[in-house]
């Protein structure tokens, strides 16, 4: 993740951010969705650290179970004042492509920001 594109200190306990973020993928999944704004409600002053509410939408490209094609998304989740992130990232049903068609299920992220993490979730493919 690179700095944000937007900060505002709404609050003395609100800032909110928006911050470009790629996010890649092996295993079971393997590919990333680029390009994604990430909006963050973080509970502090924009330069301490807080815990956050974060979401994002956009569309993944890699391959599931080795079925090649993409989907759209939402993903959101919150993070705690060490970095701790846990959310989930949704597959819009309907916007599967090439072998991915008819995907659709939740996905849960756990890891640390800036780090990286693990998965796990149910996804169907019809």
């Amino acid at each position: 993740m690179g700095p944000p594109s937007w900060a505002s200190q709404e609050t003395p306990d609100l800032c909110v951010l928006y911050l470009p973020a790629t996010f890649s993928f092996t295993g079971d999944l393997d590919g990333s969705f680029t390009d994604c704004e990430f909006y963050i409600e973080h509970y502090g002053p924009c330069d301490q650290p807080a815990p956050e509410y974060f979401a994002s939408e956009g569309v993944w490209a890699g391959e599931v179970l080795g079925g090649e094609g993409g989907f759209a998304f939402t993903f959101e989740g919150e993070i705690d004042v060490q970095g701790n992130a846990l959310g989930d990232l949704t597959i819009d049903g309907a916007s599967g492509t090439g072998e991915l068609e008819g995907v659709g299920g939740t996905i849960t992220l756990d890891g640390v920001t800036g780090v990286g993490g693990s998965y796990a979730g149910q996804v169907e493919l019809e």
